[in-house]
């Protein structure tokens, strides 16, 4: 039974390290944090600030709105705000 445990942390381990090296799209939750302008607006993403464009056409994010944020192919300066997330119902009727 140890063995088996030994043989599956390797593999997990050896998998952990891999993943890291991948370039596939990233999604994470954020919440807008100031409006740029011209579709630009600073998101937080692990502590730091970011300045991302908005992927959505024809509409104006709230300052404090939550967000689906997109890094394509671990590409940072890529990285565009890809959806609305609605926390409460109530901040859903300010974009429609």
């Amino acid at each position: 039974m140890n063995l088996n445990n030994s043989i599956l942390k390797a593999i997990k381990l050896a998998l952990d390290k891999e993943k890291d090296r991948l370039y596939y799209d990233k999604t994470f939750p954020s919440v807008v944090c100031q409006i740029k302008g011209n579709g630009v607006y600073t998101i937080i993403k692990a502590g730091q600030k970011y300045d991302v464009k908005c992927a959505i056409p024809n509409i104006d994010i709230l300052s404090g709105a939550n967000v689906w944020v997109r890094i394509p192919c671990g590409r940072l300066h890529d990285m565009h705000i890809c959806g609305l997330r609605y926390a409460d119902y109530d901040k859903k009727e300010k974009y429609d």
